[in-house]
């Protein structure tokens, strides 16, 4: 979610990331891999996690 303002040459911006804290994976993976403590690799799924609920806020100037 994103909201703003500009002034003439000032923007300022805040973004909720994540605004229902969702705990899902943003993209999954299948592919072979192997620890050090493994022998044999092994396949399986690997995940890349939602970021947590996060505010920004931005002010930016323009030239």
């Amino acid at each position: 979610m994103r909201s703003g303002h500009r002034w003439d040459n000032w923007n300022l911006k805040a973004d909720l990331v994540n605004l229902l804290d969702s705990r899902d994976s943003d993209i999954d993976y299948f592919y072979e891999s192997q620890l050090a403590s493994e022998s044999q690799p092994v396949e399986d799924f690997h995940f890349h996690p939602f970021e947590p609920r996060t505010y920004r806020v931005t002010l930016s100037y323009r030239f």
